[in-house]
Parts: structure tokens; C-alpha cells; sequence
């Protein structure tokens, strides 16, 4: 058993204001420090850099391009480097190719996209992060949503986003590749007010992987939130569990703390 307490400073910079440049590249990035250590040797955290992210966006003539590039302790890394085009002006459909974040899933990849600081196990070890291929997306009705990815090493998916009167969110996605099928279930509830529960469960079908995600996030001011997680990890020869809860303050839209307490629990 294995008790962390984490700290963190979350800084989210905006360089250059959305819209100043109407097709123009627009700057954005996160810069999330923090510091963390197990409960029985606290005295030895020190402080660090977890990760920085630099992006940089824009549209040209219906085409869109987005680059992502995380800096961390070992260097440099794409994340995101992608061109979209949407088929003609309003259109509810649009193709994107290049690598991008894998659309489905309860959990943020950023810190930004995250109630708490660290990430679940379930995700971490279940779910692709980022795909390389192409996109397919479209929007048939306004509560509908259906993508179709073709990805590298023969790697297809097909996910469908239904979208109940703004309360109930779920998400249902297929995926193929060489090492089977994984079917993905992902839902966010949003019935009471400053409350939201999102819950994940993903299967792969052939390697008899398992994993189950849930987390409630309250809003207790427009400034001040507290989050609760628990997620499920069955690999097979054995089964983890993490709980994770930490409440997190909004300075201003730049600036973000959050203090974290999560426990790992091996079977």
C-alpha cells in the first residue's frame, strides 16, 4: 500500500488573446509545477517542473493546422501535429490527419483537461493517448455525433457521442488493431447543479483487460472545486485500485493550485 500527497501550482499562459487574428496563428501553453512525496518521507519532496506544453493553432480558407509540443525532463516531444479541413462553410463535417488526441475517454490528457493532479491507472495503461491517421467526423443531428479513425499499424475505430438535454453525456467507441478489440463506454452526468459525474469502462475483448474509471466533481464557488476518483485496473495477473481526491482553487483564468492525496492498492 503506498500513500502520496501531491501539491501543485498549475499555470495556464495564453499567449495572444483567442480571436485577436481571425485565420492567424494563435499561442497557447500550461506550465504545471508542483511538488509531491510519500507521506512517511515528505521531507525529502522538492519542487519541480512536471510538464510545460507550448501550442500553436489557426485556420486558413476551411482548413485548420494545430502543433502541440511538450517539454518535460526528457526533452521535447509532439503531442498534437494535425491539419483539418471542414467540407464547406458550416458544415457539420470535417476530416483530420496527422497525429491527434484520441477522442474518447472520461480523463484529460493535459493537466488543464484534469480535476486532479495525477492521472488514473485505468487510462494510463488502457487507453491511447494519441493516434497518428486520420479522422472522420460529423455532427448529423445536434445531439449526435459520429467519428471513424483509421490509424497506423492497422489500428480502426468508430466512437458515437449522444448528448441528452445538456444532463447526460454518453460515449460509445470500437476499436480495432492488431491486438484485438477493445470496446470503450464513457458518461458524464451533469443532473445536478455544480455536480458532475463522469464514469469510463473499457474491455479488451482478447487480452482480458479491464478497467473502470468514476469521478465526482463538485463546484463549490465559481473559484473553489473539489474532486473525488476511483478507478479499476485488471490486467489479468492482478488488479490495482487508486483513489484519488483533492480539492483545487481558480485564482484567475491563468492560475490554478491544487492539493492532492491519492493511495494505490495492489491485488
Amino acid at each position: 500500500m503506498k500513500k502520496l500527497i501531491k501539491t501543485t501550482v498549475l499555470t495556464v499562459l495564453m499567449l495572444g488573446a483567442p480571436g485577436a487574428l481571425a485565420d492567424g496563428p494563435q499561442l497557447s501553453g500550461f506550465l504545471d509545477t508542483g511538488m509531491g512525496g510519500a507521506l512517511d518521507n515528505i521531507a525529502d519532496a522538492r519542487p519541480g517542473v512536471n510538464e510545460a506544453e507550448l501550442n500553436v493553432s489557426g485556420a486558413v480558407d476551411g482548413a485548420s493546422y494545430r502543433l502541440d509540443v511538450e517539454l518535460g525532463a526528457d526533452g521535447a516531444a509532439v503531442e498534437q501535429a494535425n491539419v483539418g479541413y471542414t467540407f464547406h462553410k458550416g458544415s457539420k463535417t470535417g476530416l483530420t490527419m496527422g497525429i491527434f488526441n484520441s477522442p474518447w475517454g472520461s480523463e484529460g490528457l493535459d493537466p488543464t483537461g484534469r480535476n486532479l493532479i495525477s492521472r488514473s491507472v485505468m487510462r494510463t495503461s488502457l487507453v491511447a493517448d494519441n493516434l497518428t491517421g486520420m479522422a472522420l467526423s460529423s455532427q448529423p443531428h445536434a445531439m449526435v455525433g459520429i467519428t471513424a479513425i483509421a490509424a497506423v499499424n492497422n489500428s480502426y475505430a468508430l466512437r458515437l457521442d449522444l448528448d441528452f438535454i445538456s444532463q447526460l453525456s454518453l460515449g460509445l467507441t470500437g476499436m480495432n488493431d492488431t491486438s484485438g478489440t477493445t470496446v470503450d463506454v464513457d458518461a458524464q452526468v451533469r443532473a445536478i447543479d455544480g455536480l458532475t459525474l463522469d464514469v469510463e469502462y473499457n474491455q479488451h475483448l482478447d487480452a482480458g483487460t479491464m478497467g473502470i474509471y468514476s469521478m465526482v466533481n463538485y463546484d463549490i464557488t465559481d473559484a473553489a472545486g473539489l474532486a473525488v476518483r476511483f478507478d479499476h485496473l485488471d490486467m489479468g495477473a492482478g488488479a490495482t485500485q487508486m483513489v484519488a481526491v483533492g480539492p483545487d482553487y481558480n485564482m484567475n483564468q491563468h492560475l490554478n493550485f491544487r492539493l492532492e492525496w491519492n493511495m494505490n492498492v495492489n491485488s
